[in-house]
């Protein structure tokens, strides 16, 4: 090893190395694993349960209204419903279309 600076460095088999790195971390490699795992897991991408309810307020608010999927989903404010629910840009389109 040798100095530079304040600065101390190895050479491992011609590789620049932080003497005072962890060799091995415990979490960093169960991260990598669990990573790997979902990564290969009968190809599914990544998803989460609440998708599910998005995308039952974002159909319900296409096919019958904001309200109704309000009322569905028991929130007392419509704001928080349209946090689930998307917005339908294909409704507004066909609008926009008709009235010119």
């Amino acid at each position: 090893m040798r100095g530079v600076g304040d600065e101390r460095i190895a050479f491992v088999a011609g590789c620049v190395v932080d003497p005072t790195a962890t060799v091995f971390s415990p979490w960093e490699a169960r991260e990598e694993r669990f990573r790997l795992i979902r990564a290969k897991w009968a190809g599914v991408p990544h998803w989460h349960p609440n998708q599910l309810r998005h995308l039952f307020a974002t159909e319900v608010r296409r096919v019958h209204s904001l309200e109704a999927a309000q009322v569905l989903l028991g929130h007392s404010q419509a704001d928080v419903t349209q946090v689930y629910a998307e917005r339908d840009f294909a409704l507004a389109a066909g609008v926009a279309a008709k009235i010119g």
